[in-house]
């Protein structure tokens, strides 16, 4: 030691330093078909296929379709539905590809609470950014004319 200082106090100094913490950022994707970032539904009954000659065909609402731009590598998307009452919901949740598949990240039927907001995330296949994101929210026994709010970020 020269100068009768001594080096391991620099070093845990330096050590002790707060290392800033890396943010993520994220933004909210378009809903296709609709107007901005936030979809707001009312469940409608099941759907019921077509029957030549009959006035059948429901269709349900259950789908929400969400726009990814291009440009990012995207890490993560994360759907978050709050519905106006306690429901139980059967709730899928998948990311679709440009070459016609699509992973599933979610398929349960989930009980949810009033203004409370549950989230599912999924991560991309490395390489390879989807083009979609699909959230269905459906049911039957409770859900048909409950009312969520869905959206979907992005985070990079």
């Amino acid at each position: 030691m020269r100068g009768g200082r001594s080096w391991s106090i620099y070093l845990i100094t330096f050590c002790l330093l707060p290392v800033p913490a890396v943010a993520a950022r994220c933004q909210l994707l378009e809903v296709i078909g609709g107007q901005g970032t936030k979809q707001v539904k009312e469940v409608s009954v099941p759907s019921v296929p077509y029957i030549p000659f009959l006035p059948l065909g429901i269709r349900n609402n259950w789908n929400t379709d969400f726009a990814v731009p291009g440009g990012k590598k995207y890490r993560s998307f994360t759907a978050t539905i709050t519905p106006d009452r306690d429901v139980s919901y059967g709730i899928e949740f998948y990311l679709k590809y440009s070459d016609e598949t699509a992973d599933k990240f979610f398929h349960k039927t989930v009980e949810l609470k009033a203004n409370r907001p549950f989230t599912i995330t999924a991560t991309p296949r490395p390489g390879n950014m989807p083009f979609q994101v699909n959230v269905l929210v459906g049911g039957m026994e409770r859900a048909i004319g409950s009312k969520y709010t869905l959206t979907v970020e992005a985070c990079w």
